[in-house]
């Protein structure tokens, strides 16, 4: 941390096993279902980079029932050094500003899924722009009309 009463702490941050960050994952994604976040085909199909964002952002809506024991869950990667080449498990007196946990969760859903929240919005918002400009601009060739482009008014703005 660069401000605040955390500067100079030490914190390591370890990645789940595969499948307890599976099993972290679905449990969230079944909140945000059940919290009724609606994730679009479009941008479901884009995987972490879709998840991350639309997570973060959606993750407000959720149950504090639901969202407790995820952030709990989540913290428990989390090691602090007290002192030169001693670690332990986080406890809560080791952390002293709202801004250092956000920090660690940040940091900690980029490990876990290889996107930073800044890098998977700027992924999916270029995925969407593309998205959209296909909506707007069809590849595939206009359906057959039997009227002749001499049968058509001309077109004036």
């Amino acid at each position: 941390m660069t401000e605040g009463r955390d500067v100079g702490k030490t914190f390591r941050l370890t990645e789940m096993p595969a499948l307890a960050a599976e099993k972290w994952a679905a449990r969230a994604l079944l909140a945000l279902g059940k919290s009724g976040v609606d994730i679009p085909d479009e941008v479901r199909q884009h995987g972490t980079a879709a998840v991350v964002v639309v997570g973060v952002r959606a993750f407000v809506g959720i149950d504090f029932a639901d969202a407790e024991p995820l952030m709990d869950e989540m913290m428990k990667c989390v090691e602090y050094s007290p002192s030169q080449g001693v670690w332990r498990a986080l406890i809560d007196d080791d952390v002293d500003e709202v801004q250092t946990l956000a920090f660690l969760r940040g940091e900690l859903m980029e490990l876990h899924t290889g996107f930073t929240v800044r890098a998977a919005m700027s992924t999916l918002v270029a995925a969407l722009s593309d998205w959209m400009l296909s909506l707007l601009m069809p590849t595939s060739p206009p359906s057959s009309d039997t009227s002749s482009e001499a049968d058509s008014p001309p077109f004036t703005s």
